[in-house]
């Protein structure tokens, strides 16, 4: 919650992580006794900023994931590499609430429209190790993420729109939600 620019309310990060990695050497699919290793450094620099009133909000946000890599080969030396990929996104919606009766029951029902927009722009990252990446789940949530990956060894180039919409309802007396249904569509951008 700093003030940049004259306006409160941002929100700044900077997650770091160093990791090293190590496998066994195989020869014909069995061990050697030998092992080879990587060491990877992670920096996500991260901005966004929330404006919201009752109904709607806004959040634009900026990051930077750089990645430094130091992998052993199997002759024995070092090989090492480095990537810097930003991304940019928008994320926005509407709530709206409605008293609903079903089955005898008082509820709270929503309706929630949401669009959201990313970029990240093609890097090459063929030559570098993959030691935890993989492909998201396909689910609702992840058709708002900015990456289909999760890890921290590919960072997926993007260019899409999603809109989506959610209902939901809730118990009237301790706001639990009950039933959650929505659908969305991606758009990939060329």
């Amino acid at each position: 919650n700093q003030t940049l620019f004259g306006a409160p309310g941002w929100d700044l990060s900077l997650g770091t992580n160093v990791t090293r990695f190590q496998r066994a050497v195989l020869s014909a699919g069995v061990p050697t006794g030998r092992e080879i290793g990587g060491d990877r450094s992670v920096a996500v620099a991260q901005i966004a900023r929330r404006w919201q009133a009752p109904g709607w909000y806004v959040t634009p946000k900026a990051r930077v994931h750089m990645a430094r890599y130091s992998n052993d080969n199997t002759t024995g030396s070092t090989v090492s590499a480095t990537r810097t990929v930003p991304t940019v996104s928008i994320d926005s919606g509407l709530v709206f609430e409605r008293p609903a009766e079903f089955f005898g029951t008082s509820y709270i029902q929503t309706l929630e429209p949401r669009a959201f927009a990313t970029w990240t722009p093609f890097r090459d990252q063929s030559k570098l190790p993959n030691y935890d990446s993989g492909a998201r789940d396909f689910n609702y949530s992840s058709m708002f993420a900015e990456h289909a990956f999760s890890g921290n060894d590919r960072i997926s180039d993007t260019r899409a729109v999603t809109v989506g919409v959610s209902s939901r309802l809730l118990d009237s007396d301790t706001g639990a939600e009950v039933v959650r249904l929505g659908v969305a569509q991606r758009a990939l951008l060329a």
